[in-house]
């Protein structure tokens, strides 16, 4: 192979991976009507984030929405994602004095 030739399927790799179709390099997303985003992060262990998208599909408007809260209080760790189609919370905690000289987690 010649060296335009590894550039341009390094090219098309890079694309695919970032979501773009490379068989159809006409098509495009749909525009979106309407988008916000707020972050916000009150202290050092505490991230809220939220985000609305509002896209308008042939006669049809399709409506994403996320929030995400994110708390580290050192051994306990939670984070709580809600959307418009599902629910997720994740909690860890790893205690450091349950066994001495060990990494334990629960």
């Amino acid at each position: 192979m010649s060296y335009y030739e590894d550039v341009l399927d390094n090219e098309d790799k890079l694309l695919q991976t970032a979501g773009f179709d490379i068989t159809e390099p006409h098509k495009s997303d749909p525009v979106k009507a309407f988008t916000y985003k707020i972050k916000s992060s009150p202290d050092a262990n505490t991230s809220l984030a939220i985000g609305q998208d509002i896209t308008r599909k042939g006669d049809q408007i399709a409506h994403k929405q996320k929030i995400e809260l994110k708390r580290t209080e050192g051994e306990f760790d939670l984070k709580w994602v809600i959307t418009n189609k599902d629910y997720e919370v994740n909690a860890d905690w790893t205690p450091k004095d349950l066994n001495d000289g060990m990494e334990t987690q629960i």
